[in-house]
C-alpha cells in the first residue's frame, strides 16, 4: 500500500575552472578538488 510518493530534492552546483592551457585548467581543477576535500 503506497500512502505517498515523492521525489527526492537534488541540489546542484556548477562552478567553470579556468586556466590559460588545458593543462593549467587541469591544475586549477585539482586544486579547487583539494580545497573542497573532494580529491
Amino acid at each position: 500500500n503506497l500512502d505517498k510518493l515523492f521525489q527526492p530534492v537534488k541540489e546542484a552546483k556548477c562552478e567553470i575552472i579556468e586556466g590559460e592551457t588545458p593543462a593549467e585548467a587541469g591544475a586549477n581543477l585539482a586544486v579547487t578538488l583539494r580545497e573542497a576535500k573532494l580529491l
